[in-house]
This record gives structure tokens, sequence and C-alpha cells, in this order.
């Protein structure tokens, strides 16, 4: 199994640069490179596509993490999310699938629940979810609700939030980085190179 980051470990990575690119493909990894992110979401591929991006993370010490739901070719059981860390080498799994968070923490894997917040039924089901499964970090879609409900939001009492979908501009993105949240993860490559500025000091 791949050298696993503890979830301390990433966390404090993906604070310094507050932005975590969304790839789908293993030519988008030559940007995440020159951007110098230190974790990607793998989205939309084949398992063949994720064991080779995959090993490139490793080489260029990036954490890669791998949308379980969204990999063709692997089971989403517990036996699938085992050979995702012992085969292909990931270090954890985005996933909707509570069972699939369980699995991954049981195997040592960093387990980062995605959920959707499309109305208030959504938003209480979503709270109530990560409150069980206690994911390493949750993943609030899309991420442009974010700032209209931050005051709905108990982030005191959840797991690091990332905020993902739809920021496609640098406003956008400053405007979801000024809520609570650690991170924004994107598919814009030009948000990629992205660098928090210091912290504005108030009165």
């Amino acid at each position: 199994m791949n050298d696993l980051p503890t979830p301390t470990s990433w966390l404090d990575e993906v604070r310094q640069r507050r932005v975590i690119a969304a790839v789908r493909r293993p030519d988008d990894l030559r940007a995440v490179q020159r951007a110098r992110l230190p974790v990607v979401f793998v989205l939309n591929c084949t398992i063949f596509d994720l064991r080779e991006m995959a090993r490139v993370c490793r080489e260029t010490r990036i954490r890669c993490f791998a949308h379980l739901d969204l990999v063709e070719g692997v089971g989403k059981d517990a036996a699938g999310v085992e050979f995702l860390g012992r085969e292909v080498g990931v270090d954890g799994i985005v996933t909707t699938r509570s069972a699939s968070i369980r699995d991954a923490r049981r195997v040592g894997l960093v387990a980062v629940q995605r959920v959707f917040l499309l109305d208030s039924g959504s938003l209480g089901t979503a709270l109530s979810v990560v409150r069980s499964t206690r994911p390493d970090a949750v993943e609030i879609m899309p991420a442009l609700v974010v700032p209209a409900i931050v005051h709905r939001l108990p982030f005191a009492d959840l797991p690091p939030v990332i905020a993902g979908g739809l920021v496609q501009t640098l406003e956008e993105l400053h405007t979801v980085l000024a809520t609570p949240v650690v991170a924004v993860s994107t598919s814009a490559h030009g948000l990629w190179a992205y660098r928090p500025g210091p912290p504005v000091s108030r009165p």
C-alpha cells in the first residue's frame, strides 16, 4: 500500500494553498505539477488511468484522492476500496457512500465524504450523515451555495469542510474562501496557481 498521509499532514498542506485540483485525465497532472498543488481529486476515469495518475502523483509527491463513485472498473464495496489503496496506490477516496467512508477509514485511507446541498431537506440529511460516518473531511457541492447558507452550516461541529463545484472565476473563488471552508476543489486550470495572501488584520 502507498505510504499514506495522516489526515493532519494532508490537511496542513491544503490549508496552505486552499485549492485542490479536480482532474479527469493524466495530462491534467502537468498543470497540477506546474501549480505545485499538494492534493488532487481524480474524477471520471477508468481504473487504468487512475493507476497511471496515482503513479505520477507518488513520483511527484502529490496526494492522490480518487472519487470512488466515478472510477470505472473498480467495485464500490470494501474490497474495491482496499484495492484502490493496496494495488492502485491512492492516498484517499472521495465518495457519497457512507459505507465506503467506513471502509476507507478501516484500511487507512483518507476519507472525504461528498454531499450535495440542494434544499433544506438535503442539508439536514447531509449533516446527519456526516456526523454518523465521521469522515476526515466533507466536500460540499456546489461550492457557490456555501456563502449563501454559511450561517446554517455548523462548521465548528463538522470535519474540515471543502467546497467543490461551479467555481470558475477568481471572484467566485475568493467569495467561497471567505467562508470557514479550508479549501475549494475546482477543475478550472486557471485557478490552480492561486496563492492565498497574508491574513488581513482587523481593527
